[in-house]
């Protein structure tokens, strides 16, 4: 595991981050909401459980005083806003608007974004 420790440990988390997104978003969208809105709401739960779990387990930081948490959250959230933004642009243009499977759509979309996810994640957690 040595070599590719953070890349496996970053798929592991992120297997856990996905499940919280999609336990979220499947119900609110089945069942109360567009698809827009719903993974948008899903969106916060998993950026919250991803920077939970990312920081220390992941990257190995484990800076927990104040003013790094700020500044170090802040750009987590500024870079997941984007990436999830992009998310349900994708999912409102294809699901909402073209009426393609809101899952499926929100599936191929994902894939995507944990490439862009991790690459972020690689720059924000360094040690200083």
């Amino acid at each position: 595991m040595g070599k590719h420790r953070k890349i496996l440990l970053y798929l592991l988390f992120g297997t856990v981050t996905t499940f919280v997104n999609w336990a979220v978003y499947i119900p609110l969208y089945y069942y109360t909401c567009q698809a827009a809105v719903s993974n948008g709401i899903a969106w916060l739960a998993a950026v919250i459980v991803s920077y939970l779990t990312n920081k220390p387990f992941v990257f190995g930081n484990h800076d927990w005083s104040l003013k790094r948490i700020f500044s170090e959250f802040s750009r987590f959230i500024a870079c997941r806003f984007a990436t999830g933004l992009l998310e349900t642009v994708c999912i409102f243009v294809f699901s909402d608007l073209l009426t393609i499977d809101g899952a499926l759509i929100k599936l191929l979309v994902s894939i995507c974004l944990v490439i862009l996810n991790y690459l972020s994640s690689l720059l924000l957690f360094r040690h200083e």
